[in-house]
């Protein structure tokens, strides 16, 4: 009986180190070299698509001016209309710096030049009898309460030179420099506009340098995007946009006018600037949309998870897989338009990290 017993052990022991055995042979196995996996691969058919990249950007105006004193003086105190939200027409007067001292010492100066000009006539009547009647109408019609006007001609370089040594080109130049300054104490509007910021107040003090306001065009507008290097490629100037926004129901339209030629260093992208012509429109606006570019011809469309290391693709052909490397255009959301495909091309549908080029399939 004892026999029995130790031969039933025996037998057990022996049937479970074949098991053992038999485990590690699997476990040592090499990888095979095909893949019992279902590959399944899709087809696509060549067309024409038309580049749609996604912008988004701030509306700005066109033409904003912060404005800054050049003189100093205080402000007109009959009227001040430089308040924010007030429209001014192209010319109009926007700011207006009390100058009377620098008037009346542009009239002093404009006496002391007719006075000089009335002592010259006999020496031009005599010496230059040519010109004289110019200059004696000249100071016919001079006027210290009219803006200085050109003088005339000269007939020979010996008449420049006894003007000149009378003195008369260093007042007439002088009083060309009063007027010039007389000029930055009013301040007109450079283009139709509406005032944005204003640091006045009715008969205020202005400093030299200080800064006054901040006017805008308020009918001309661009918004900045930028777009990636390889996107930037597809885009030109005159092509469109169309532009939403959440306090607008209405699209907007838009058109790149200005395209950079450098990469931005803080977005690491190229700048692209839009001009914008809509009435309803608001300098500072958040917008999105989509940017349309020319029309590309015989381009594939195909999901963008089928691209591998950015460039390659996976083919079935036959009983095998073909790496085979593409250009791609540009992404769209979830798809990729790409060239270097072909319509025979058999797409692999589910990309596996094993794959690689000439892997046998079943």
């Amino acid at each position: 009986m004892r026999i029995k017993i130790l031969l039933f052990l025996i037998l057990i022991l022996t049937s479970c180190g074949e098991r053992n055995n038999q485990e590690s042979e699997v476990v040592k196995t090499e990888p095979s070299e095909t893949t019992s996996d279902l590959i399944s691969c899709s087809f696509f058919t060549s067309s024409n698509v038309i580049p749609k990249v996604e912008i988004s950007g701030t509306i700005n105006s066109k033409n904003k001016v912060d404005l800054f004193s050049e003189v100093s003086g205080k402000v007109y105190s009959r009227k001040n209309t430089f308040q924010v939200g007030n429209e001014f027409k192209k010319g109009e007067t926007l700011i207006r710096i009390e100058a009377s001292d620098l008037r009346l010492e542009i009239k002093s100066v404009k006496s002391e030049f007719l006075a000089l000009l009335i002592q010259c006539l006999p020496d031009l009547k005599l010496d230059y009898p040519n010109s004289f009647e110019a200059w004696e109408m000249y100071v016919g019609n001079f006027s210290v309460d009219k803006r200085m006007k050109s003088l005339p001609e000269m007939d020979s370089k010996q008449q420049r030179n006894f003007l000149s040594g009378r003195g008369v080109y260093s007042l007439f130049f002088r009083i060309m420099s009063l007027e010039n300054r007389l000029d930055k104490f009013s301040i007109k509007a450079p283009f139709n506009c509406v005032v944005t910021e204003s640091f006045l107040s009715k008969g205020s003090n202005v400093l030299l340098g200080q800064k006054l306001g901040q006017i805008i065009d308020n009918n001309n507008y661009e918004i900045s995007t930028s777009l990636t290097v390889s996107d930037s490629e597809l885009f030109q100037i005159g092509d469109k946009a169309t532009l939403f926004s959440d306090d607008i129901a209405q699209s907007l339209t838009a058109k790149i006018k200005r395209k950079g030629k450098h990469i931005n260093t803080l977005t690491q992208s190229i700048d692209f600037f839009f001009n914008i012509s809509n009435k309803n429109v608001k300098d500072g606006m958040f917008v999105k949309g989509y940017v349309f570019g020319k029309e590309l011809e015989n381009v594939y469309k195909i999901p963008r998870n089928k691209i591998v290391r950015n460039k390659f693709i996976y083919l079935k052909e036959g009983s095998s897989l073909k790496e085979k490397e593409v250009e791609v255009i540009y992404f769209e959301n979830d798809t990729v338009i790409i060239k270097g495909l072909e319509n025979k091309d058999c797409v692999v549908d589910n990309y596996r990290t094993y794959f690689y080029d000439g892997m046998k399939i079943n």
